[in-house]
């Protein structure tokens, strides 16, 4: 990790040159830099402070991809640190921060990477297209589902999800609607903080899946399973389990599932080196497959041009430099990460 009062020397001193020549419109990157070097040393407190006063920073010259990134650091940072929620939530930071959600979709808005409004109204003309076949219904309802999610309206997206469930109970005995359906359920509880909620539904999807020989949806509950194992920190089993599945995984040429796929192997090798020791051997290469499978997870999710997925990788991928003692390409990952962001701003002609 290395020295800790020398990396904040090194840090201060880059930044006052940065300030002296570049005026304050920089200062939020200095204290966001500031709260993640106290993080990777464990100074967590401290972190949660630092970013406070980024967030403020960053709603003040109006920068809204330094926002963004803050405000999904401090997500991530309170799911893997849940005895410090508390005091996230205590200075209003997360959730009942109406004021930075209310100004991010504003600014979302202004900057036409709203895409979700469109995707919404798209939704509203298709389900207003009279006589759709069953197999439509069920493609736009699970569309519906996963725009949802996306709002992060985890509420709306179980109510879609329980009417679905009723017209298949109805009549619809389409064992991979259903296994599809049970899955959305799993993921929802997963996005909404409460996984292991999810677990008992997992295993039935994985089951059904098994004896139906539907090998996509069988990955997917899988993937499903690694994802609650991983709040469980059952980091080992999950690992075993993708790097099994894997191979068939990219047999489906899904670019989609592929990336959630590596994605969380590489969780998973992160999660493991979490409980290795400070600078041992096992952690540093826990971490460096880590970064391995998370560009892989990247070039999925760029196939498919998935911003948000891409970003994610983006933000990980800084994580794991910071803790490897490397702000350099720690700073590399978040300047591609904003170069992604901008250039989905860009209107398409």
């Amino acid at each position: 990790m290395g020295d800790y009062a020398a990396s904040f020397d090194n840090l201060y001193r880059y930044f006052d040159y940065t300030m002296h020549n570049r005026d304050r419109i920089f200062y939020q990157y200095a204290l966001l830099n500031l709260a993640v070097l106290h993080a990777d040393f464990g100074a967590y407190s401290e972190a949660i402070i630092a970013m406070q006063e980024t967030i403020s920073t960053a709603r003040e010259h109006e920068d809204l991809e330094c926002l963004n990134y803050s405000l999904s650091w401090l997500y991530h940072f309170s799911k893997a640190h849940p005895e410090y929620q508390g005091k996230v939530l205590e200075r209003g930071l997360l959730g009942a921060d109406k004021e930075a959600l209310t100004f991010l979709k504003a600014k979302a808005k202004e900057t036409r990477i709203d895409n979700l409004d469109a995707a919404q109204h798209i939704l509203s003309q298709l389900r207003a297209v009279q006589d759709l076949s069953h197999d439509l219904s069920y493609c736009i309802a699970l569309l519906e589902i996963e725009l949802q999610i996306r709002r992060e309206d985890y509420t709306n997206a179980m109510q879609v999800l329980g009417k679905l469930a009723e017209k298949l109970d109805a009549g619809d005995f389409d064992i991979y609607k259903r296994i599809k359906v049970m899955i959305c359920k799993v993921r929802i509880y997963d996005k909404a903080g409460i996984p292991q909620k999810g677990f008992s539904v997992a295993l039935r999807a994985a089951t059904l899946a098994y004896h139906a020989q539907i090998s996509p949806v069988l990955w997917e509950a899988i993937c499903a399973i690694c994802a609650i194992f991983h709040s469980m920190k059952e980091f080992e089993g999950s690992m075993r389990l993708l790097e099994v599945i894997i191979p068939q995984v990219l047999e489906c040429e899904d670019c989609d599932l592929a990336a959630h796929a590596f994605s969380l192997l590489a969780d998973a090798h992160v999660g493991k080196a979490g409980l290795a020791k400070g600078d041992s051997l096992q952690r540093k290469e826990q971490l460096t497959k880590g970064l391995v499978n998370l560009d892989i997870a990247f070039d999925e999710f760029s196939q498919i041009e998935d911003v948000k997925g891409q970003c994610e990788m983006l933000a990980k991928k800084a994580r794991i430099m910071h803790l490897n003692g490397d702000p350099v390409l720690a700073n590399d990952c978040v300047a591609e990460y904003l170069a992604i962001v901008n250039a989905a701003k860009e209107p398409r002609l």
